[in-house]
C-alpha cells in the first residue's frame, strides 16, 4: 500500500498567501489523495493591499502636511511668526488703548493725556418739527469757513416750509458740497422737536469752522451759529515728554499705535511683551499635529517602511533637556506634553532661549518642518515598502506578494490614480 502513493510530494507552500493541501486516507482500501487549495484570488489581494496603502499613505501625507503648516508658524525669520507677533497691555485700557505692530521691542512706556482731540460740533435751536419755518422765504445765502477756505452755499426758503423742512435743506447743502463737515438731521417723535448737528469729519485744531449768513436769516434764525464743542488737539506726555496730535492715534516708534480715549487722571502704563497666549494656542495646535501623527504611524507600523516611524519618534532627541526648560515633555508612548505654567514662567522671564530651541536649526520645529518636508517630497514606495531596499536583494523579500504589488504600483501609476 505504501508503495501505491510514493509518488505524491508533501504538502508546500506555494506563496505567501497559499499552501497546498496534499491529504491521503490510509485504511484497508486506498484511495486517492485529494489535493485541495485555501486561498484568495490574486485579484482581490492586490486590490485590498492598494486600497490599505492609498489609504494610509493619503493619511499620512495629510497629517504631515497639516503638521507642517502649523509648525510654519514659529518661522521666527517670517514677520508672521507667532514669536515676532507682540501685545500692548494698557493699566487703563478704558482711557488709552495700544496696539502692537510686527515685531515691535519689548519694552514699556508711561503715558498721560491731558487732552483728547476733538472735532467741533456745531448744533441748531431745538425747533418744533411741523411749527412754520423760522427762515426768511427766498434765497437764503451763507458762507461756511474752514482750513482757511471760504465756502458759499444757499437754499431756497417757501412761505410753507416746516422748520424741519428748512433744517433738511441747510442739512442738504452742507453734504452735497463736501467741506469736510457732516450735517445730520434729528427728528425726536417723542417731543416733536427737530435740531441740526454740524461736525467737523475731522478732529484737531486746524478742523474748527464758521458759518455765517450772507442773505437772509437761515443760520442766525436756526442757531446754526452757535459752537457746542471746539475743535482741538490731544494733549498728551510720553515718559514725561509732552506733545500734541490733531488725531487721538499716535504712533510710539515703527510698530505700536496708541489710541486716546478719554483725559487721564495720572500716567498711566504701557507695556509691549510677546503675545503669549497665541504662542501658547499655536504651541498647543503643533503638538495636537505631531501626537495625531505619531499616533497615526503607531497604529499603521506595518504599512510604512521602518524609517519613517522612527524618523518622527527621534524628532526631539536633540535638545530634549532645553524643551523640557519651557514645558516640553514625552511621554511614555512618545507623544509630547505641554506643561503651560512652565512655558508661561519661560515666556514672563523673557527666555532668550524659547526662540533658539524651538526655531532655530535643530530646534523643535524646525525639525519638524525638515522632516515633514522630507517626507512630502518621498517617493510613496519609499514611504509604502514592507521591507527597506536592502533585503530586495533577497529573492524571498523581493518576490512576496506586498513588494510584487508595490513594483507594479510604483512603475503604472496605480497607486496614484487610485490615491488623487
Amino acid at each position: 500500500m505504501l508503495s501505491s502513493i510514493a509518488y505524491l510530494l508533501p504538502s508546500q507552500p506555494l506563496n505567501r498567501y497559499r499552501f497546498q493541501m496534499l491529504q491521503a486516507k490510509l485504511n484497508k482500501t486506498s484511495i486517492f489523495p485529494i489535493t485541495d487549495y485555501s486561498y484568495q484570488p490574486l485579484y482581490e489581494k492586490q486590490q485590498l493591499w492598494t486600497d490599505t496603502t492609498a489609504r494610509a499613505v493619503s493619511k499620512l501625507l495629510d497629517y504631515t502636511d497639516s503638521l507642517a503648516q502649523a509648525a510654519k508658524l514659529f518661522d521666527a525669520a517670517s514677520p508672521t511668526s507667532v514669536l515676532n507677533c507682540r501685545t500692548a497691555l494698557s493699566s487703563n485700557p478704558q482711557a488709552i488703548t495700544a496696539l502692537a505692530q510686527g515685531k515691535a521691542d519689548r519694552t514699556s512706556y508711561t503715558v498721560e493725556v491731558m487732552q483728547i482731540a476733538s472735532a467741533q460740533v456745531n448744533k441748531s435751536s431745538l425747533l418744533d418739527t411741523q411749527a412754520p419755518t423760522v427762515v426768511q422765504s427766498g434765497l437764503n445765502r451763507f458762507t461756511v469757513k474752514i482750513n482757511g477756505r471760504d465756502y458759499e452755499l444757499a437754499i431756497n426758503t417757501a412761505s410753507t416750509d416746516t422748520a424741519r423742512q428748512s433744517l433738511a435743506k441747510i442739512a442738504e447743502a452742507v453734504n452735497q458740497r463736501g467741506l469736510g463737515i457732516r450735517a445730520q438731521l434729528t427728528n425726536d417723535r417723542m417731543t416733536g422737536k427737530s435740531h441740526l448737528t454740524l461736525t467737523s469729519s475731522k478732529t484737531g485744531a486746524l478742523q474748527a469752522f464758521s458759518i455765517n449768513d450772507l442773505q437772509g436769516n437761515a443760520i442766525r434764525a436756526t442757531g446754526l451759529d452757535n459752537t457746542a464743542a471746539q475743535a482741538a488737539d490731544a494733549v498728551y506726555a510720553i515718559d514725561g515728554k509732552r506733545y500734541t496730535s490733531a488725531t487721538n492715534t499716535v504712533k510710539l516708534g515703527d510698530s505700536l499705535d496708541v489710541a486716546f480715549h478719554k483725559a487721564t487722571a495720572k500716567a498711566e502704563t504701557i507695556r509691549v511683551d510677546v503675545d503669549h497666549e497665541s504662542i501658547v494656542k499655536q504651541l498647543k495646535n503643533v503638538l495636537y499635529r505631531y501626537n495625531r501623527l505619531r499616533s497615526f504611524l503607531d497604529e499603521n507600523r506595518f504599512a510604512f517602511a521602518p524609517d519613517v516611524l522612527l524618523e518622527w519618534a527621534q524628532i526631539d532627541a536633540t535638545n530634549r533637556s532645553r524643551l523640557s526648560d519651557i514645558g516640553i515633555s514625552r511621554r511614555i508612548d512618545g507623544t509630547l506634553a505641554l506643561r503651560v505654567d512652565k512655558l508661561s514662567q519661560a515666556l514672563d522671564h523673557n527666555d532668550p532661549f524659547i526662540a533658539h530651541t524651538l526655531s532655530s536649526p535643530g530646534g523643535l520645529l524646525a525639525n519638524i518642518s525638515s522632516q515633514a518636508a522630507k517626507v512630502l517630497y518621498t517617493p510613496f514606495e519609499l514611504l509604502a515598502a514592507s521591507a527597506s531596499p536592502a533585503l530586495f536583494r533577497s529573492p524571498y523579500h523581493a518576490y512576496m506578494l506586498p513588494n510584487l504589488f508595490l513594483n507594479q504600483a510604483a512603475t503604472t501609476g496605480l497607486f496614484f490614480n487610485r490615491l488623487y
